[in-house]
């Protein structure tokens, strides 16, 4: 399934660029959102401007943070053929600043999984409240 994330990052990158992805087959960096890469941009930003306080700091780490697996998450539900795992991706942190990002090898989801998942659920919602109802509504409704 690593050529569908390849192909995800291709995508990513043809749409919004510079978000600059790959896909390495090690897992040894940490996912995204461990708390080494929140502190490490925090303490930059704070050391690099300290007049501006300690919440401008967490604020621009936390932003620089979560854009690309934000960008990433949403490009492969509108435009990708899989669902990566975001646990699967770690970040490229270069003096406070956010620089790419790397999926280890995982087997994503494929879209088509996902959408046939989704009907599956909404169908069973469906004729779940078909059986019963005594939804408030549906009483509303047939006192009319």
């Amino acid at each position: 399934m690593s050529e569908a994330l390849r192909a995800l990052v291709a995508e990513a990158a043809r749409v919004v660029p510079g978000l600059n992805g790959r896909v390495v087959t090690s897992d040894a960096a940490a996912p995204w959102h461990a708390g080494t890469g929140l502190s490490a941009v925090q303490h930059f930003w704070a050391s690099r401007y300290p007049e501006a306080g300690p919440h401008y700091a967490a604020l621009r780490g936390w932003g620089l943070l979560v854009w690309q697996p934000i960008y990433v998450a949403v490009i492969a539900a509108h435009l990708g053929d899989a669902q990566p795992d975001l646990d699967c991706l770690s970040l490229v942190v270069d003096d406070g600043d956010v620089s790419g990002y790397r999926f280890g090898t995982h087997s994503a989801t494929s879209r088509q999984n996902v959408v046939s998942s989704q009907v599956s659920l909404s169908t069973k919602v469906w004729l779940r409240k078909r059986k019963n109802p005594s939804n408030t509504s549906m009483k509303m409704a047939s006192s009319l």
